[in-house]
């Protein structure tokens, strides 16, 4: 079954998705992608699941993306401190 969205629903989802909302390494679920209205599908093959099976994803203890609220200035300096 093909959704469809309306121009500007299709933009607010493309900001959302690509605007900093998430980092890279945030899983969208499947429950996630069905709220935000995504077309996903549950019926995923065993065939391709024994195949994901063979490339296990290692577990960290830290995230991969550091988020830094402040815009970082020339110098290494924060904004507002002195250098």
């Amino acid at each position: 079954m093909e959704r469809t969205r309306s121009p500007e629903k299709a933009a607010e989802l493309a900001d959302l998705l690509a605007t900093g909302t998430w980092t890279h390494d945030y899983p969208i679920t499947y429950d996630k992608a069905q709220r935000l209205g995504l077309p996903v599908r549950a019926d995923m093959p065993a065939e391709i699941m024994e195949l994901m099976g063979l490339f296990p994803q290692p577990m960290r203890r830290q995230p991969a993306v550091e988020y830094l609220p402040e815009r970082r200035s020339i110098g290494g300096t924060k904004k507002g401190q002195a250098p």
